[in-house]
């Protein structure tokens, strides 16, 4: 989830399992020693130099808001998060991640479309004796979608199915990991300033994942639960020490997982633009743009790509009441370079290079009181 507000799919570790897919795809379609190759995924015909997604829930995003509706507060404004007791809030996330290659000889065999969908819960207890206050985090479906190159594979958490398929999920579909995940629960301690103290149920939930997938896509789900993501979820780090007033700017510099275990470091310049109207109450509008730049790790990559650099921009609506995050919205691109054979390259000079469009949208589905209770 993975803007900074929503670390359960934010950074891009599914491409990384798409690719996987669709490479295998490749190779039992490539001759007929494989009967079974067909109940795995599904060709579809894909036109030479189609660019527009098919599906329209792959389209850009509507805007969150219309400038001309923002007002500007006559006082400055504290935008300090607040996490109100016995509460539970729901939350939808998605993330839509579009490859291409440009002119690339290597374009068609390179575009791909991929969908991921997750809807999690966050609940929260009153604060106890200590000033310590528990926020559980539950993982509640996952629906995803990839289109690469024809091959087309889908998944439902609350359906068990394959649903590019229309029938179950078979051992071989790499995303059967995600029902390891439905259901489980992290709890955060938070202390009386918000500062997270605890993470606990991150081991057993890793655990019970090698236990499902064994094997080198267990490193692609736990990309899912790593605790700096997590730690997103409850405790929005964009947000400034001091009030603010319309038009009034801040910065933040973040690290952040990106394309294949590789890293990135995020330079945000926020904007904060004033209240609008939201559902009967009043939100705080924010707007931003970010730098995105590599991170060297030491290490080396195991797959040939590098990831270059990028643009992204977005904007967020925060509660007027204790600032929770209403929705939030980022388009990120991507270029990222193809470590190719020097001979390969040579022949090809426009297929070292891959632009990624990632859009991510995170939004409150459902507040629920907890507390209240029908009278006898």
């Amino acid at each position: 989830m993975k803007h900074s507000s929503s670390g359960m799919v934010i950074s891009c570790w599914m491409m990384a399992l798409f690719l996987v897919a669709g490479c295998k795809q490749e190779s039992v379609s490539s001759g007929p020693e494989n009967p079974n190759a067909g109940s795995q995924m599904k060709r579809a015909n894909t036109s030479q130099g189609q660019e527009a997604p098919k599906d329209p829930s792959l389209l850009d995003p509507e805007p969150l808001y219309e400038e001309s509706a923002i007002l500007s507060p006559g006082e400055k404004q504290s935008l300090r998060l607040y996490w109100p007791p016995n509460k539970r809030f729901i939350y939808e996330t998605s993330v839509i991640q579009r490859t291409s290659a440009n002119d690339s000889p290597l374009a068609d065999m390179i575009r791909s479309d991929a969908q991921q969908r997750f809807t999690y819960a966050l609940q929260t207890s009153p604060p106890g004796p200590d000033g310590i206050q528990v926020i559980q985090v539950t993982y509640l479906s996952a629906k995803l979608m990839v289109d690469m190159v024809g091959n087309e594979m889908a998944y439902d958490s609350k359906r068990k199915t394959d649903t590019a398929q229309g029938g179950e999920i078979d051992e071989e579909n790499p995303l059967r990991g995600l029902d390891a995940l439905m259901g489980a629960s992290i709890h955060i301690a938070l202390d009386a300033s918000g500062k997270i103290q605890q993470i606990t149920g991150t081991g057993a939930l890793l655990e019970r994942l090698s236990q499902t997938i064994p094997g080198q896509l267990t490193s692609f789900y736990e990309g899912m639960i790593q605790e700096d993501q997590i730690q997103r979820l409850v405790s929005y780090k964009f947000l400034p020490e001091n009030e603010v007033s319309a038009a009034d700017q801040w910065e933040s510099s973040t690290s952040q997982s990106m394309l294949f275990g590789q890293e990135a470091t995020l330079d945000k310049n926020y904007t904060y633009l004033g209240t609008l109207p939201e559902e009967e109450a009043m939100a705080h509008a924010i707007s931003f743009s970010e730098e995105i730049s590599p991170r060297s790790t030491g290490e080396d990559s195991a797959l040939p790509l590098i990831m270059k650099g990028g643009q992204g921009k977005g904007a967020i609506l925060l509660s007027r009441e204790n600032h929770i995050l209403i929705a939030y919205q980022s388009i990120q691109n991507l270029s990222v370079g193809v470590d190719l054979p020097a001979e390969l390259l040579a022949q090809m000079p426009k297929a070292g290079e891959l632009a990624f469009r990632v859009i991510h949208s995170t939004r409150l589905l459902e507040e629920e009181d907890l507390a209240s209770s029908p009278s006898p």
